[in-house]
């Protein structure tokens, strides 16, 4: 909140700050969704102090949505926030968004926001949203698309153009030598105003004097046209020529780590790809944090002992580096640590089948690939007496999943033991009593079944011990929704499901219903996750025999003791919008005020 409330004097309320303000005060909830530097996170900005300023308590959401469910507080006004949900790129219905089961969470989450009658902001790029959609019936069905409010850059009219960059020129840091110089330069302003590629990322970025190293008063109406002629130059000058090689290993293995680390973690990734390509100048004690500080609040932000891409479209070049230039992502793959990195890496060469990573990972790189599954499937899943932490890296399940696809996409027969390796440690940790992923491990079965015809009868030995291993882990389950996960393979691949597996599953069935079903109906916080629940427990059941008179005294109790479920108001608009078409002269004479020293008008 101080870094908002420190920018918001920037922040120009145009027709889209109305807009959305009228949807969340009818709705209780809006997406904000657009292309990249629109000015997404601005507008959720803004509306989240707003709304502060009505008297609701601020939540950013910062890594999971459980996050906010664990500070949500139904009797208290609150607004939560939660910026680029979907990260940087969704693919299939098991991205790391999915895989933790996120989406079926988000739903019931917003739902019961809503009717406790807080607020719910957050936002995501334009592409991003429609993979989701069709990636998860969850969200696709689900009263979120109901919730989409769009924002595109032809929408930003010339006055408010002008004001952002006023408004960043006014508050931001750039010397007075500089500003004068581009005031006095009305062209090179009025191009700026009204160039195809205007958006408020590029204003941002080119208005902070931190950026801005051997640019001179004199030249630096040339660079702020050049900036906008070739936005992309901006992070490339950046990243080339303004940070160490330190700095860029730092970047490269932040993006690997998904993005967001915790400083301790993205140290154990850097190291190793720091002294592989380090030059000798950079051979000292120090280079990480040095590195940190250099890019803090330039390119990555650090809160609360985490590590973050400054915005979703720096972690976007930083990904076009690594499609792009095999190098990068060789030297990775040779000094990765954790599963985790290679799934970044293998779901950015599939997103763009087209790029020179995906013809290496599939070609020359598949080896090295290979090699790098082998090295870091040896090392822990979490750290030795971490139990109470957050895993270091993706869970059993999802490494052995992520290990079978990607030896059926490389066709790597001679390579099943790696397979046979990530099952085997994900039996012996399910035997010790951990609570497994069931999602995941669905998944895995999925791509067993799928994978069969690229591989020899050892591949049906592990679908069978996997299945085994799922049902008898199913007894430690506390959620309904594994059950209904595990009633929808048994449907799909019938042929799989013996009689012996539907007697177990029935005996894990009455066992959750026994001792976990009342404690799922004691944390439902709104009577939209009591009857979405109801609704998941129906599908799980089928085949059963299971009695639902005993459980309908429970789920009425539960209804009776929640917030009831409101109607939700029409979205009405009645925003004026600002006028469009200036004229240069216009645009000039606005910022000629920007000239006085002293008693200059507060931009509006």
């Amino acid at each position: 909140m101080a870094r908002i409330t420190r920018d918001s004097p920037r922040y120009v309320r145009t027709k889209h700050f109305y807009m959305a303000r009228a949807q969340l005060a009818d709705c209780g909830a809006v997406l904000i969704s657009g292309p990249p530097g629109v000015g997404k996170t601005t507008l959720a900005n803004m509306l989240m102090l707003d709304s502060v300023a009505e008297g609701f308590e601020p939540v950013a959401i910062r890594r999971e949505v459980r996050d906010g469910i664990a500070r949500f507080r139904p009797r208290t006004r609150q607004v939560f926030w939660y910026d680029d949900f979907l990260g940087a790129t969704f693919i299939g219905d098991r991205s790391p968004f999915a895989e933790r089961n996120e989406d079926g969470d988000l739903v019931d989450f917003i739902e019961a926001v809503r009717d406790a009658g807080s607020r719910f902001l957050l936002t995501t790029r334009e592409h991003i949203l429609q993979d989701a959609l069709m990636s998860s019936g969850r969200l696709a069905y689900s009263g979120v698309p109901n919730l989409y409010y769009r924002m595109a850059l032809e929408d930003l009219e010339d006055e408010q153009r002008a004001r952002i960059l006023y408004n960043h020129l006014y508050f931001g840091s750039l010397p007075q030598e500089h500003v004068v110089a581009l005031v006095t330069a009305p062209a090179k302003l009025v191009g700026a105003v009204k160039h195809r590629n205007f958006s408020p990322r590029v204003v941002e970025w080119v208005t902070d004097f931190k950026r801005l190293k051997g640019v001179s008063p004199k030249d630096y109406p040339d660079h702020l046209e050049a900036a906008f002629d070739d936005p992309a130059a901006c992070w490339e000058d950046t990243y080339r020529n303004q940070v160490s090689e330190s700095a860029r290993c730092l970047l490269l293995a932040l993006y690997s780590l998904g993005g967001e680390a915790r400083v301790t973690d993205l140290r154990r990734v850097w190291e190793p790809l720091q002294e592989l390509r380090r030059s000798p100048s950079e051979r000292r004690e120090g280079a990480f944090d040095e590195a940190l500080r250099s890019l803090d609040n330039s390119l990555t932000t650090v809160h609360q002992g985490t590590v973050t891409f400054l915005n979703p479209s720096i972690k976007e070049f930083i990904g076009g580096k690594l499609s792009g230039a095999i190098d990068n992502a060789r030297d990775l793959l040779l000094t990765a640590r954790l599963v985790a990195q290679l799934t970044q890496i293998w779901a950015l060469a599939e997103a763009k089948r087209s790029s020179p990573l995906r013809t290496y990972i599939h070609g020359d790189g598949a080896p090295v690939l290979v090699e790098a599954l082998a090295r870091t499937l040896l090392h822990p899943y979490r750290l030795p007496g971490a139990r109470g932490r957050s895993p270091v890296d993706i869970g059993p399940e999802a490494r052995a999943a992520f290990v079978a696809k990607v030896l059926v996409a490389l066709g790597s027969q001679g390579n099943i033991s790696l397979l046979q390796q990530a099952i085997g440690q994900m039996l012996e940790v399910w035997s010790d009593g951990w609570r497994p992923n069931i999602p995941n491990a669905v998944e895995l079965l999925y791509v067993l079944f799928d994978g069969r015809p690229h591989f020899d009868g050892s591949w049906d030995n592990l679908f069978q011990s996997v299945k085994i291993g799922v049902l008898g882990a199913l007894f430690r389950s506390v959620r309904a929704s594994d059950f209904l996960e595990i009633r929808t393979l048994a449907t799909k691949l019938p042929e799989r499901w013996a009689f012996d597996d539907h007697e177990r599953y029935t005996q894990a069935f009455k066992r959750y219903i026994a001792s976990a079903f009342p404690l799922e109906v004691i944390r439902c916080r709104s009577c939209r996750e009591v009857m979405s629940l109801t609704a998941v427990l129906g599908g799980a059941s089928i085949g059963t025999g299971f009695e639902w008179q005993s459980t309908f005294s429970m789920l009425e109790g539960a209804i009776r003791r929640l917030p009831e479920v409101g109607e939700t108001a029409e979205l009405k608009v009645d925003a004026a919008a600002a006028g469009n078409g200036m004229s240069d002269a216009m645009v000039a004479a606005l910022f000629t005020t920007l000239l006085q020293h002293e008693g200059a008008p507060a931009p509006v």
